[in-house]
């Protein structure tokens, strides 16, 4: 079977002295990134022309892994814990030389895995391997047939096939953006797979060489053409010119002071795009030189994942972000209800994460006593109740009304964090602060004073040794400003702060905020109690 060209053999291409300084400069910037345990798949069948199983690859010995000598083109697999039916190849840059899959392949894979996206990191056959016939359009049939792969396999991996795209870096880049506006002159294998659309559904292109245009273009370009290419063949190294009115929308992000592939490349592209009516968006940072991955400390460049997210969630490729992080083992209270009972009294639960794990149990323990419900959201920190609580209430009248805030508002998140929910202590920012917490809070108060309902307020539970974006002593600090209004407002507490600090081992975990079941079990416990000692006396 074949899948490329039969080239003669050309003399190796290489990357002039910049395009090395600005790798070397990349490479001692970034930490060590292997992804030893995740699977890794080949794309080609055996037997397949200029595929070859037995000659292993080469590891540079970097700070990150870079690769070269592939000779079986792969995927990395990085499944996300809850995948969203999205999935994009990743093609790490690297000047076509080498591969830098410890930079712009691994830790991107885990951060769109953050947004429940499968990640696919791609080792594509290099047009500069030594001894080998690998020019275009070799590398470019690695890159499409990686995305026929995984649509071929969508279902194995929970993905919708009409959700799947490329992403490249650099060189990567050039690769990424030839595959989404070549994919439809080239045909590559015989077999199920090479039957699949190769089309991507969408580009990301992360300071991409695109073009071959004098002042503009990257030296390595042209690394792929054979010697005596023709014209037609140099014009497919310019992506820029083989943009379609079919070309897949495309989000492209470029630092302004990327010495190494100027930013005009991005810009190029990004205009070809808009001249043939394709959506496209373009993020040009201040700063962040080139080789950034997922982007340089203490530039701008770092806010180019969310800005990529947000565009996939407005194209609706994605849904959109949860903004509070719940626990998998709590997620089905956020949903969780009573059946509804018109003789009983209505209960309605406002709080984190930590009510949506015992609202289930409250429910069990007050069965026959009342309709208990919760608002179907993890409601975070104050600023978001101050929007969303009209909503949460809704049109029912409640007869209780059993609310916390206080663990999301006293959180120090920060975007280059990859904890869950970005937290980060030591380098982020506090969602709310104590005084804008107060002030939050006793607005919240007035409204839900004005439902009439009894209202229970519920103390923040402990903050536990070594949590990521939490301070021991913060929780005592919130909660006596919280007290301080409940008492002016006359409502009722429920301290679970003294209860969650008499848990044992088996209750909580080191570290999390978050409770077991049987933490959760007696918090309800408690809950349950304070709700009925509050509900209205039947009428005899």
């Amino acid at each position: 079977m074949e899948n490329a060209s039969n080239s003669p053999t050309h003399k190796k291409d290489t990357l002039d002295m910049r395009a090395k300084l600005f790798l070397l400069i990349a490479i001692a910037m970034v930490p060590v990134c292997f992804a030893k345990q995740n699977p890794v798949v080949a794309i080609w069948p055996e037997g397949t022309a200029k595929v070859d199983a037995s000659i292993p690859e080469k590891v540079e010995p970097r700070k990150f892994e870079l690769v070269k000598n592939i000779h079986n083109p792969n995927l990395t697999v990085f499944r996300p814990a809850e995948p969203n039916g999205a999935a994009v190849v990743i093609c790490p840059g690297g000047g076509y030389s080498v591969i830098a899959s410890g930079l712009e392949g691994f830790p991107v894979a885990e951060m769109l895995n953050q947004s429940g996206i499968t990640a696919f990191v791609l080792k594509y056959r290099l047009p500069t391997t030594k001894g080998a016939d690998f020019k275009h359009p070799v590398p470019l049939s690695d890159a499409l047939r990686a995305i026929q792969w995984v649509r071929y396999h969508a279902a194995d991996y929970k993905i919708d096939p009409k959700r799947i795209g490329i992403m490249g870096f650099s060189a990567g880049g050039h690769l990424a953006a030839s595959a989404g506006t070549l994919y439809s002159k080239y045909q590559f294998g015989t077999d199920a797979i090479s039957k699949v659309d190769d089309r991507p559904d969408f580009l990301s292109l992360g300071y991409p060489v695109i073009s071959t245009k004098k002042g503009v273009a990257h030296g390595c370009v042209r690394s792929p053409l054979k010697a005596g290419a023709s014209a037609e063949q140099a014009s497919e190294m310019s992506a820029e010119t083989n943009v379609t009115a079919q070309t897949p929308p495309t989000f492209l992000f470029h630092a302004k002071d990327d010495k190494g592939v100027v930013a005009a490349n991005s810009e190029l592209m990004h205009q070809a795009l808009k001249d043939n009516n394709v959506p496209t968006e373009l993020k040009l940072y201040a700063k962040g030189g080139h080789g950034f991955g997922l982007g340089r400390k203490g530039t701008d460049s770092t806010k180019w994942s969310a800005d990529f997210i947000h565009w996939l969630t407005l194209r609706k490729v994605i849904p959109v972000q949860k903004e509070f992080f719940t626990p998998k083992q709590d997620k089905d209270g956020i949903n969780a209800e009573s059946v509804q009972d018109s003789s009983l009294p209505n209960v309605l639960i406002i709080g984190d994460s930590i009510s949506i794990g015992y609202t289930k149990p409250v429910i069990e323990l007050m069965k026959g006593k009342a309709n208990v419900q919760r608002a179907k959201a993890n409601c975070g920190d104050t600023n978001r109740g101050k929007s969303a609580l009209k909503k949460w209430l809704g049109q029912q009248q409640w007869d209780v009304i059993h609310f916390n805030w206080g663990l999301h508002d006293l959180c120090y998140r920060s975007p280059e964090s990859k904890v869950q929910g970005n937290r980060d202590k030591k380098n982020g920012q506090q969602a709310v602060s104590l005084a804008e917490y107060e002030q939050n809070l006793e607005g919240i108060l007035q409204v839900l004073k004005a439902t009439g309902a009894k209202l229970i307020w519920a103390s923040t539970t402990v903050v536990p040794e070594g949590e990521a974006g939490r301070v021991i002593g913060d929780d005592v600090k919130y909660n006596a400003v919280a007290a301080k209004l409940m008492k002016k407002y006359g409502v009722v507490t429920n301290d679970l702060h003294a209860l969650s600090m008499s848990f044992s081992g088996k209750h909580s975990r080191p570290g999390d905020v978050h409770f077991s079941k049987e933490g959760s079990a007696l918090l309800a416990k408690q809950v349950a109690n304070t709700i009925t000692a509050e509900l209205p006396v039947a009428e005899k």
